[in-house]
């Protein structure tokens, strides 16, 4: 199943807590028998539930909600509406009625105890039964007999195991080549056949005139601990630690992924580095300005991108100047000749 990374779970969790909430209240039987008598003497109520009857009663009831427009034939994705709305209530009051829609967002968005589910949770071992025969688990049904047609059928395809050998030959060959001797000339040198000559030059230079410019900015690791969208739930981070002039990105999202990756230089943050397959990236600037781009996905597919967030988070690095001397003393040509 598909569901955005961002928004989606937190609203199914707040539906399985409602629904918890309402069957500790009420047995099933009790719960039957209540709704029937209210039914059977309520049926003059009906005429009155209507929107006229509900805009002087229920509290903020309006005809016309705003969120009328996301509905979109059922076809829209409401991941970049949920992460608008769960971004706005870390801001908007939580007091009184109205309060209460952001009261919840903000709670299911924060920090709050996970409940991973397993292949064999109770949960799933209940459907097992109609997924793997449909045909007698709905047998019965409104004085039917399942599912009509269908059978069971099992199929079974032999596994196909092939050999295969691959020689090869290198035929010997032999092979020469020429080694020759390069002579290379000293200027300097005094060059006389069957002769030993010891022979002394004095030179001098100055380095003290000595001259530094400063010709650009080079980038500092800091420790860094950020949500991968600025007020956003600490599902999704994004971590870089310093190894000296490397550093480690560590990301994990609110699916359960989590990726690595180490640079060898934090100057590879001028070019931008992404840090999830679906390419949301790290920029620096020379300055030190660093900033986070986002990239929504699905759980079931985290290599394609739904949604661009740019600059969703931002951080700054330490930076250190970068010099270039010079010296006008003529040791330079002296260093060339000695080595």
């Amino acid at each position: 199943m598909n569901r955005p990374v961002l928004w989606l779970l937190p609203f199914l969790c707040l539906l399985l807590l409602v629904a918890g909430l309402a069957r500790a209240d009420l047995d099933t039987s009790s719960a039957f028998q209540q709704g029937a008598a209210m039914a059977a003497g309520g049926a003059a109520a009906n005429a009155a539930v209507n929107g006229a009857g509900a805009t002087g009663n229920v509290p903020g009831f309006t005809s016309s909600p705003s969120e009328a427009g996301l509905w979109g034939s059922g076809k829209t994705n409401l991941s970049g509406n949920g992460l608008g709305k769960q971004a706005g209530c870390t801001t908007s009051s939580t007091s009184g009625f109205g309060g209460q829609e952001c009261n919840a967002i903000n709670f299911l968005g924060g920090s709050r105890p996970q409940y991973p589910l397993e292949k064999n949770d109770a949960l799933f071992n209940l459907s097992k039964g109609i997924t793997k025969d449909n045909r007698g688990a709905l047998a019965g049904l409104t004085g039917g007999n399942g599912t009509g047609g269908c059978t069971t059928v099992e199929t079974t395809i032999p596994g196909i195991e092939t050999v295969e050998h691959c020689e090869e030959w290198l035929e010997p060959k032999e092979e020469r080549c020429p080694v020759g001797r390069v002579v290379k000339v000293d200027a300097d040198a005094n060059y006389q056949c069957d002769q030993t000559i010891n022979a002394y030059e004095t030179l001098s230079c100055d380095d003290a005139g000595v001259s530094c410019n400063v010709t650009g900015q080079e980038l500092k690791c800091v420790p860094v601990s950020k949500t991968c969208i600025a007020g956003g739930g600490s599902c999704c981070m994004v971590n870089i630690s310093c190894n000296g002039s490397s550093a480690t990105i560590s990301h994990y999202d609110c699916c359960g992924y989590s990726y690595s990756k180490t640079i060898s230089s934090v100057n590879s943050f001028l070019s931008g580095i992404s840090y999830n397959p679906a390419g949301a990236k790290i920029t620096c600037n020379s300055s030190g300005s660093c900033s986070m781009s986002f990239e929504n996905y699905y759980c079931n597919n985290p290599s394609v991108s739904i949604g661009h967030y740019a600059n969703a988070n931002s951080f700054n690095l330490n930076t250190s100047p970068i010099f270039s001397c010079t010296t006008g003393g003529g040791c330079e040509g002296l260093e060339a000749r000695t080595k």
